[in-house]
């Protein structure tokens, strides 16, 4: 039996020195062979344990970064999109051929026409052609002999617009110190911006440059009684 005991750990032994690598030059005692391989034991525990540690902390490491980089972008976006709803006053859907718009501003305006914007002056040529007077809105038409436009009054609380946007851009811009946008048609374009109580749209055989300047003679006058 003891014969046996031996012969096994004489094969353990040369598995250990082997793996290790480490040459066998001497005949060491059974009683010093247990102790080398509880020797080697715990050194393929401590290695193990380094191993899974280091990389842990590689992998942590690796991580922190990506996830920073994440987090400052999430907040960044968060602040631009908080901010952009708060002062835009427009909200937009966009659908596959059209844009439905809305006013996101609403509070302290009117709930019907209090008075009516007309443009004053008229550019030279330019005489109002109709007037389409409503409770929650206002069409006024003018004309020369070649060109039109139309300026429009909308009560904000009830504004809801769909826009052909079908192969037409939305361009948001400044209109009057206001927020306004732009949509440039085949034959015509549409200028609408919110002046803070009405929604307002200049709508023509107009370049955006001219739709622009006549905005800023759109002016309110008191509605006859």
């Amino acid at each position: 039996m003891d014969d046996l005991l031996c012969k096994a750990f004489d094969e353990v032994y040369e598995h250990e020195f082997d793996k290790y690598k480490v040459k066998k030059f001497h005949i060491f005692s059974l009683r010093h062979r247990r102790k080398m391989k509880e020797l080697f034991r715990q050194l393929e525990v401590k290695e193990e344990d380094k191993n899974v540690s280091q990389g842990y902390r590689l992998h942590a490491k690796k991580k922190r970064p990506a996830l920073l980089i994440v987090a400052i972008i999430f907040s960044i976006l968060l602040s631009v999109t908080a901010a952009a709803y708060a002062v835009y006053s427009f909200g937009f859907k966009k659908q596959p051929d059209h844009t439905i718009v809305f006013s996101e501003n609403i509070e302290k305006s009117p709930s019907k026409i209090e008075c009516l914007y007309v443009i004053s002056p008229l550019p030279d040529g330019y005489t109002k052609k109709e007037n389409s007077k409503g409770y929650i809105s206002n069409a006024i038409r003018y004309n020369n002999e070649e060109k039109y436009f139309i300026l429009t009054q909308k009560v904000k609380k009830e504004y809801i617009c769909r826009y052909n946007t079908e192969g037409y851009e939305i361009e948001k811009l400044d209109v009057n110190g206001c927020d306004g946008f732009l949509i440039k048609f085949k034959d015509d374009n549409l200028l609408v911006w919110d002046n803070g109580d009405y929604i307002l749209e200049l709508q023509g055989t107009l370049d955006k440059n001219e739709l622009v300047e006549l905005a800023k003679n759109v002016k309110a006058q008191e509605i006859e009684k």
